[in-house]
């Protein structure tokens, strides 16, 4: 018979196992909804955004000549559409990124220069792999952390640079984000429950893997993750 010890270890690691189970169906859905939403936003939106802006261009090559008081409002009005439009295309990159289907690396090295276009500081990658076959799914929680470890960087670190780190570790992708920032005392944050570093590690676990977080006080932060590269390979 098994005693006592045993038999927690077991409800704890089946308690584990139900914890990862529950948290990737949860993302799993999240990041359906979000690919939903992103393809109706473009497919509809976009398209009468699209439609308007033509019959505008229209009635500007219609009516515009000789009128510069219309032709005015025209170019202001269409101004207004070209933002909508922009504006269409930022909502659906961010719900589900277009730079995924090029594959986690490219994807990953696109939000490196991302980083340095909007924070004027310089994003270096740094990987032996061009590129690794993950997943819809996988590829989808890896951006999404390295993307919040970015947004991180830039609201809180203070820093003047971030590296990324790409490498496959046997059946495991490992990525790591490092800045050279002011850093913080992780436990604290952790007891705050901070809703940003909560997401990753959820993310992590929704995948069978691990996040972890090291940081100190003026000596910047190091976000690492590991992944299994294949479903059949998630362990409790």
């Amino acid at each position: 018979m098994l005693d006592n010890a045993e038999n927690n270890h077991i409800e704890l690691k089946k308690s584990h196992e139900d914890l990862c189970k529950l948290a990737a169906a949860y993302a799993a859905t999240l990041e359906e909804e979000r690919k939903h939403i992103a393809r109706e936003v473009h497919d509809e939106l976009g398209q009468i955004l699209t439609a308007l802006r033509m019959n505008v261009s229209l009635m500007r090559i219609q009516f515009g000549d000789g009128n510069p008081p219309l032709m005015e409002r025209i170019q202001g009005i269409t101004n207004l559409i070209d933002q909508a439009i922009q504006g269409v295309r930022n909502v659906t990159s961010n719900l589900r990124p277009p730079v995924l289907d090029k594959g986690i690396v490219p994807a990953i090295r696109w939000l490196c220069a991302e980083y340095t276009r909007h924070s004027a500081t310089p994003c270096t990658l740094e990987t032996d792999i061009e590129d690794i076959e993950l997943d819809e799914m996988r590829a989808v929680m890896i951006f999404r952390i390295v993307q919040e470890s970015l947004t991180n960087v830039v609201r809180h670190a203070e820093a003047d640079s971030a590296r990324i780190f790409i490498k496959r570790q046997e059946d495991h992708l490992v990525v790591e984000v490092h800045d050279s920032g002011k850093g913080f005392d992780p436990l604290a944050q952790a007891c705050k429950g901070t809703f940003g570093l909560l997401g990753m590690r959820e993310r992590a676990i929704a995948l069978g893997g691990n996040l972890d977080i090291v940081s100190a006080e003026n000596r910047g932060t190091a976000v690492s993750v590991w992944i299994p590269i294949s479903p059949d390979r998630v362990t409790s």
